[in-house]
């Protein structure tokens, strides 16, 4: 299954008025542990970043397809 989520930058008014009338429904929190997690969110969000972002999502697809295609476990994208 492939979803692709768009930013409030791509959102329609409808969108980004149901995304701010329901704040407890879509926020997402996020632990801070480092400096690791300000460099992972600038990955996802940075404009700047767009290359760098769609190399990390082409090696995440690649290593679940190999991971699935060898019948290994399931794998968080950042292993602790």
């Amino acid at each position: 299954i492939y979803c692709k989520i768009s930013g409030l930058g791509t959102s329609t008014a409808k969108e980004a008025k149901e995304y701010f009338s329901n704040m407890e429904r879509h926020r997402i929190l996020f632990k801070y542990d480092s400096i690791k997690d300000d460099l992972a969110i600038q990955l996802a969000f940075n404009s700047a970043l767009s290359d760098d972002r769609k190399d990390w999502i082409k090696w995440h697809t690649e290593d679940v397809n190999q991971r699935r295609e060898q019948n290994l476990p399931a794998d968080y994208l950042y292993k602790k």
